[in-house]
């Protein structure tokens, strides 16, 4: 940018008591402004006695950045100092606090988190609170003193990892709507117990954030859309240190006992695209939400996985929950379903397109149902596997390969509910056989034969029927039925007698029935010419009756 001046001597015009007068005219513009107006554009903390070496405390000096900027809003530059924080800060509504933080993981060897630019240290106990539409963008946010060298082993690495404590952004409070619309974009959160906490707050934007923290996000308690993006939740603080990393190395100082997002309380049509965990004890969690959407997103976990709980958990009263092409590798279970509330088709957790590669079961389902389409099971004890709880499911369309069996089912009553259908198995034991369902009936084709099961209520004259058809000159007609009629239910004395129809002229009817105690009955059969007569034996002297 250049400055064209007013004419008064000097460079910028004319300097007295220390200060700048004189307006300066920006390139391609057409009013010149003064140089004070032109400075509070954007406010630098410098401006207000930061020092900004990461030693002095700096806490005052951001505060009353923060506090010189009206209702209406505006924007403080970091630049390329250190920010000290030694208590918590208030981010005003309309205030956008940035740097230029454009860094991701350091090696050890040659760089240092406490040596890039942009960064806020924050004390232990100290926190960033975003109050309605502020943003924080392109920071480091670190809490002071994790290390005072860089780690050379793993376990330097691990007292990293222990000493994480505190919350490092809290977006809003107990107090409805007062963060919301806040966001944080382009930041990387290093070192604290809880990276990101949004309460009570709606329309939460987070894009683009590297964090290793023991919890990720938390969104708790909001009625109206967040948006979650490319957020990376990874052991950035260990993973570059020397002897860390899978077997043959040490992984533990890689793990992280607690969550890297979680989604509670309502939430109502939040998304998370493209978003990634490693490391932590459960990768993604949705409690007790409605309309969360997990697109795109994955989670994975240390070899071995000492202290894996899951990929992804859905749990509480959570409807409609859904995951579209995720991916879950190395964690015990890929996928926890354990919802409790509302009915089955609001319950019903849908899976599209999804992977996984896990040491146990696949998908777990404690309580609630699932609906899995186009998924592919690389490993793990089953693909699925429906404990007590759980409740009529389908599994369309999938792949598995490498997994050890196909699926367990702890009560027959969730085992017919469920639908399974066009499935691709490839070295896998199979133990269930492929089923269509409806609301009465399961057809599924058994190693042995071809089955059709009648879930209906025990009713007498009731039971299952097989229907064929073909075509005609006339076009697809029934040609034949099998209907099984119910006659005892009684343990030790169950009894079922059967029915055969045939096409005549376009229509079903009934020629035979074939009771349980052997007796053959023929119902609309001619009673002259050729052929058996009411009273005729057959079969070691069973009775045929002929009914008109």
């Amino acid at each position: 940018m250049a400055l064209i001046l007013d004419g008064t001597s000097g460079l910028f015009g004319n300097v007295t008591g220390g200060g700048i007068s004189g307006t300066a005219l920006a390139t391609g513009s057409t009013t010149a402004r003064s140089l004070a107006n032109r400075f509070a554009d954007v406010v630098n903390v410098k401006d207000f006695g930061a020092v900004g070496d990461g030693v002095a405390d700096d806490t005052a000096a951001f505060q009353n950045a923060i506090d010189s900027i009206g209702i209406n809003g505006g924007a403080i530059f970091i630049g390329d100092a250190k920010i000290y924080i030694s208590s918590s800060i208030t981010v005003k509504p309309n205030i956008r606090i940035y740097g230029n933080f454009d860094h991701g993981i350091v090696n050890y060897s040659t760089q240092n988190y406490y040596n890039l630019d942009s960064q806020i240290l924050l004390e232990t106990g100290a926190t960033i609170n975003l109050q309605q539409n502020s943003c924080l963008e392109r920071l480091l946010i670190i809490r002071k003193g994790l290390y005072t060298t860089v780690p050379t082993n793993a376990t330097e690495a691990q007292n990293i990892v222990n000493s994480f404590s505190g919350t490092a952004i809290q977006i809003g409070s107990g107090v409805s709507g007062i963060g919301s619309d806040a966001s944080v974009v382009s930041c990387m959160v290093l070192g604290h117990t809880n990276a990101i906490i949004a309460t009570n707050s709606d329309r939460i934007t987070i894009n683009s954030v590297l964090i290793d923290s023991t919890n990720g996000i938390n969104i708790n308690t909001s009625f109206d859309i967040n948006r979650i993006y490319s957020v990376h939740c990874w052991p950035f603080l260990t993973a570059q240190v020397s002897g860390v990393g899978n077997t043959p190395n040490n992984p533990a100082p890689n793990r992280r006992s607690g969550y890297g997002f979680k989604l509670e309380n309502f939430c109502d049509w939040s998304t998370l695209i493209d978003c990634f965990a490693y490391g932590y004890s459960t990768g993604f969690i949705s409690s007790s939400t409605s309309n969360v959407s997990f697109v795109r997103c994955q989670s994975d976990y240390t070899n071995p996985n000492t202290g894996s709980v899951c990929g992804f958990k859905t749990e509480g009263t959570s409807t409609y929950t859904s995951f579209t092409n995720c991916t879950s590798i190395a964690a015990t279970n890929g996928l926890i379903v354990d919802t409790t509330g509302g009915v089955s088709s609001d319950s019903a957790v849908r899976i599209n397109g999804c992977l996984f590669a896990n040491s146990s079961e696949c998908i777990l389902v404690s309580n609630g149902n699932i609906t899995c389409v186009s998924s592919t099971f690389h490993s793990g004890t089953f693909a699925a596997s429906f404990q007590s709880g759980s409740d009529a499911s389908s599994i369309v369309g999938c792949i598995l390969d490498g997994v050890n069996s196909d699926f367990s089912f702890s009560s027959d009553n969730t085992k017919f509910q469920t639908a399974i259908i066009a499935n691709t198995y490839n070295t896998v034991t199979v133990t269930t056989p492929e089923r269509l369902v409806n609301n009465n009936f399961v057809v599924q084709n058994t190693a042995a034969n071809f089955e059709v099961f009648d879930k209906r209520t025990i009713t007498g004259g009731v039971g299952p029927e097989v229907l064929g058809s073909q075509l005609f000159l006339a076009g697809k007609q029934d040609s034949f039925k099998l209907a099984a009629n119910l006659v005892s239910a009684t343990a030790g004395n169950e009894a079922v007698s059967l029915d055969f129809y045939v096409n005549r002229n376009a229509s079903l009817v009934k020629r035979m029935t074939l009771k349980y105690d052997g007796t053959l009955n023929l119902s609309n059969i001619p009673t002259s010419g050729a052929g058996l007569v009411s009273g005729d034996l057959w079969r070691n002297g069973t009775v045929v009756n002929i009914i008109p």
